[in-house]
């Protein structure tokens, strides 16, 4: 919702709510990246050998955690979600870790990444000392409200 109705950008999504959203912008070019659907965290994952995150280079991509923990980096609930994010990160020019303050600290059972892995972390408060010391050491920006 924070993306400017008039910027003009095409959005590869494998997450029916992040679909939705951005469905309603009008200078948008959204595409759901489909294959089989899984309710308990409204993704899409792919059925085949053939994933179409293959057929883009995407300049910016925006992965969600659930969990940021200064040995173990970014994780998840569900290992249905990783070979997604972990392609993205491997094909993104830039790649955005976009969590709520409430996961600072955690870890969760599926592993994302290193936080070093990231160009940028935005959340919605300053992280905790160490941490924010840790990814400033790595070159990470970190983007919270002032």
């Amino acid at each position: 919702s924070a993306i400017d109705d008039k910027l003009p950008f095409t959005a590869l999504c494998a997450s029916m709510n992040t679909f939705l959203a951005l469905q309603e912008k009008p200078a948008c070019r959204v595409i759901l990246s489909g294959g089989e659907f899984h309710p308990d965290n409204a993704i899409f994952t792919p059925v085949g050998l053939h994933q179409m995150l293959e057929d883009f280079c995407p300049t910016l991509a925006f992965i969600s955690a659930a969990g940021l923990d200064e040995q173990q980096g970014a994780t998840c609930f569900n290992v249905n979600e990783l070979p997604m994010k972990h392609r993205a990160l491997q094909r993104a020019r830039r790649k955005v870790l976009v969590m709520d303050s409430s996961k600072f600290g955690k870890v969760l059972p599926a592993r994302v990444a290193g936080a070093e892995q990231f160009d940028m972390l935005i959340s919605d408060r300053p992280l905790p000392d160490r941490l924010a010391q840790q990814l400033s050491e790595t070159g990470v920006t970190v983007l919270t409200p002032p």
